[in-house]
């Protein structure tokens, strides 16, 4: 489970009639792996996410594919997964975001 910067268990804030709630967001975890993630009980609904990253980036040409140059390493990436909600709390989707780890890039030498 994840936790926040603060040591807690994240925390969900409603608004009923005028009136504020706190609650533990703690009936779905979101995964911090792409191995969490497929060994989950919300497998399924994971990997429809990440297939549906996929087909996006494709359908809008995000990459194309060309030789790696001598002596450059790839940057890597990992997948990024979200519970989205409704207003009232309950699960509107599971979204999954593929990002590069631009902290392993370094600067470009000629």
């Amino acid at each position: 489970m994840r936790r926040s910067k603060h040591g807690g268990i994240p925390r969900r804030r409603y608004e009923i009639e005028g009136k504020s709630f706190m609650c533990a967001s703690v009936d779905i975890d979101e995964p911090a792996t792409y191995e969490e993630a497929v060994t989950s009980p919300n497998a399924n609904e994971w990997i429809s996410a990440m297939k549906e990253e996929m087909c996006s980036m494709a359908k809008n040409n995000i990459w194309e594919l060309v030789d790696l140059p001598a002596r450059r390493k790839t940057i890597e990436n990992k997948w990024v997964l979200k519970v989205k909600r409704k207003a009232d709390g309950s699960i509107d989707k599971f979204e999954a975001r593929l990002v590069a780890k631009g902290y392993t890039q370094r600067g470009y030498r000629l």
